[in-house]
């Protein structure tokens, strides 16, 4: 588990075009501790993790520490089309409702003319 923590954390690293020794600056850890952590594939503390998430707010905590991805928000037009196929779909359920009452009320019709 240490080791895709160690993978995630030099990926972010490596996109975020700072050296390793600038990254902790930026974040206030102890020089060389980033780098010992990627060389033994060891974990880091609590504190260290805050450091890290107050300096990069950008940094998704649920990425770095579980791999977990953070879903994507949908586009105006994704919304706007997912709303149309929904409106399609509620319309046809509410005409095949009327199709439906209507059947029904022949069918009793039917019913009641043979009664008589």
């Amino acid at each position: 588990m240490e080791d895709l923590f160690v993978l995630r954390l030099e990926k972010f690293i490596s996109q975020s075009e700072l050296s390793i020794r600038k990254v902790e600056k930026k974040a206030g850890i102890s020089k060389g501790l980033l780098a010992r952590v990627i060389r033994n594939k060891t974990s880091i503390s609590s504190d260290n993790l805050e450091k890290l998430a107050k300096a990069f707010p950008h940094l998704d905590m649920n990425w770095l520490l579980a791999g977990r991805v953070p879903k994507q928000e949908m586009s105006l037009s994704e919304k706007e089309q997912l709303k149309l196929m929904l409106d399609e779909s509620i319309n046809e359920a509410l005409q095949r409702r009327e199709n439906l009452a209507i059947l029904v009320q022949q069918a009793q019709e039917l019913k009641l003319g043979y009664q008589e």
